[in-house]
């Protein structure tokens, strides 16, 4: 895995996910203030330790969310 810093262009992120270069905590963490910020409030809400359980869990709820926007 490569350490990043700041915030990276989704683009960026899913090519460096695609190529197995960084976790999928990292492309949530490194996204946008916005995505971190709810990523970190997911995780304390769901009392998971910020690691990469929680981005998994984080991501099947934005799934489970763009699937109720559109029904």
């Amino acid at each position: 895995m490569i350490e990043l810093q700041g915030y990276y262009p989704e683009e960026e992120l899913i090519a460096l996910r695609q190529d197995n270069k960084i976790s999928l905590y990292q492309f949530y963490y490194h996204h946008s203030p916005e995505r971190r910020k709810e990523l970190l409030d997911f995780s304390k809400e769901k009392s998971l330790d910020p690691t990469e359980e929680a981005a998994e869990a984080f991501e099947l709820f934005l799934l489970q969310q763009e699937n109720k926007d559109e029904v």
